[in-house]
C-alpha cells in the first residue's frame, strides 16, 4: 500500500511538473514571437525619430536674422539693398522674411519704393512692362527674381537668394 500511495502521490507531482513545462515553452515561444514583433516596431520607431530629428534639424539649420545680415554684408551692392529694405519695411519685416525663408530664398515684400531700391542696388530698372525678371548681383552673383502680380488686388513678388552663388 505504501507503494501505491507513493505512486499516487508521485503521479500528481509528475502531472504538476509536466503541466508547467508546456506553459514555459509557450511563454518562451510567446517571448520569441513578441520579440520578433517588437523588432519591426523598433525600426518604425527609429524612422519616426529620424523624421523628428530631421524637422528639428531643419529648425536648427534655420538661419537667424543676424546670419542672413552677415551674408548680405559680404557684398557692397547686396548690403546696400539689405539696408535699404530695412529702412523701407523695418526690422520686423526682415525677421519675418528670414523666419519664412525656404530652400535658401527670401520672399520679400514689395511696394512702390522697391523698384528704385533695386535700380540703385543692382542697376536694373523694373518698369511696368516687366512681368517677370531674373537678375543677379554683378559683384557676388546673388540671384533675385521679380514677378509682377496677375491681378491688381495682389502684390508683386520679389525673391532673393540668401547665399550668393560662387562665380565659376
Amino acid at each position: 500500500m505504501d507503494t501505491s500511495a507513493e505512486s499516487d502521490t508521485q503521479q500528481p507531482e509528475e502531472d504538476q511538473a509536466a503541466a508547467p513545462a508546456p506553459v514555459v515553452e509557450v511563454a518562451q515561444s510567446a517571448k520569441k514571437s513578441s520579440g520578433d514583433a517588437k523588432k519591426p516596431l523598433k525600426r518604425l520607431h527609429g524612422k519616426r525619430k529620424k523624421q523628428r530629428r530631421s524637422s528639428r534639424a531643419s529648425r536648427q539649420n534655420q538661419l537667424t536674422l543676424q546670419q542672413v545680415t552677415d551674408r548680405f554684408a559680404a557684398c557692397g551692392r547686396c548690403s546696400y539693398f539689405w539696408a535699404g529694405y530695412r529702412v523701407i519695411f523695418g526690422e520686423d519685416a526682415l525677421a519675418t522674411a528670414v523666419a519664412q525663408s525656404e530652400a535658401g530664398w527670401l520672399e520679400l515684400e514689395w511696394n512702390l519704393e522697391m523698384p528704385e531700391l533695386v535700380h540703385k542696388s543692382y542697376g536694373v530698372r523694373l518698369d511696368i512692362l516687366h512681368f517677370h525678371y531674373e537678375g543677379c548681383c554683378q559683384e557676388c552673383r546673388r540671384t533675385f527674381v521679380y514677378q509682377a502680380a496677375e491681378d491688381e488686388e495682389e502684390t508683386d513678388e520679389f525673391r532673393i537668394e540668401i547665399s550668393p552663388r560662387m562665380a565659376k
